[in-house]
C-alpha cells in the first residue's frame, strides 16, 4: 500500500485543520480508533468489524457503519477489502487503511512537542469546563432537592397540626 496517499488530515495545514474540525465527533472518535488499531497491528491497514469498531469508539455499530462511509467518503480511510475466512469470528471484518501522509507539514501541530502540548492543554480545559457545568448542575439539583425535602417537612407538620385540631373538634363528650 502506497503510504503517501494524498489525504486532508488532522493538522496537516489550517485549511485540513478546519476540515478535521468540520467533522462529527463519532467521524473523529472512529477514525481515531481505527488509526490506534493499525498503529497497534504494526502495518499500513487493520481489520475491524462493526461491533470493535463501535465498542472502541464509543458509538452504535450503526453509527460506526455510517462514520466509515462518511469518512471513506471525505478521504480519511479507505476501505482495502474484507477479512470474512478468519476461522475467529471476533477478527472477521473490513480491512481499512487510515490515509496519513507521510511526510510532515510545517503546518503540524504535532512536528513540535509545544504545539502538541498546546492541542492536548486545550482539550483539558474544554473537558475542566465541561466538569464544571456538570458540577454546577449537581449543586443546583442537589438544592432544589433540599428544598423539596423541607417543603415536605413544613407540609406534613402542617398536616399533623390540623388533624389534632380536627380530633379535638370531634370530641365528643360523654353521656351518662
Amino acid at each position: 500500500m502506497n503510504r503517501r496517499t494524498p489525504c486532508p488530515m488532522p493538522h496537516t495545514s489550517s485549511t485540513d485543520a478546519a476540515q478535521w474540525k468540520a467533522l462529527k465527533r463519532t467521524d473523529r472518535a472512529v477514525l481515531i480508533h481505527l488509526s490506534r488499531l493499525q498503529s497497534a497491528s504494526g502495518g499500513e491497514s487493520c481489520t475491524a468489524g462493526l461491533p470493535g469498531i463501535s465498542a472502541g469508539a464509543g458509538v452504535s455499530q450503526r453509527q460506526a457503519q455510517i462514520s466509515a462511509n462518511r469518512l471513506i467518503e471525505a478521504g480519511y480511510l479507505r476501505r482495502v477489502g474484507y477479512d470474512l475466512g478468519n476461522p475467529m469470528r471476533a477478527l472477521r471484518g473490513t480491512i481499512y487503511e487510515v490515509l496519513i501522509p507521510a511526510d510532515v507539514s510545517e503546518d503540524n501541530p504535532f512536528s513540535d512537542v509545544q504545539g502538541a502540548i498546546e492541542y492536548l492543554l486545550g482539550n483539558q480545559v474544554r473537558s475542566s469546563a465541561r466538569m464544571e457545568r456538570i458540577e454546577m448542575a449537581q449543586e443546583r439539583a442537589t438544592g432544589q432537592i433540599s428544598e423539596l425535602v423541607a417543603g415536605q417537612r413544613r407540609l406534613q407538620s402542617v398536616l399533623e397540626e390540623a388533624i389534632k385540631v380536627v380530633g379535638a373538634q370531634n370530641t365528643c363528650p360523654v353521656v351518662r
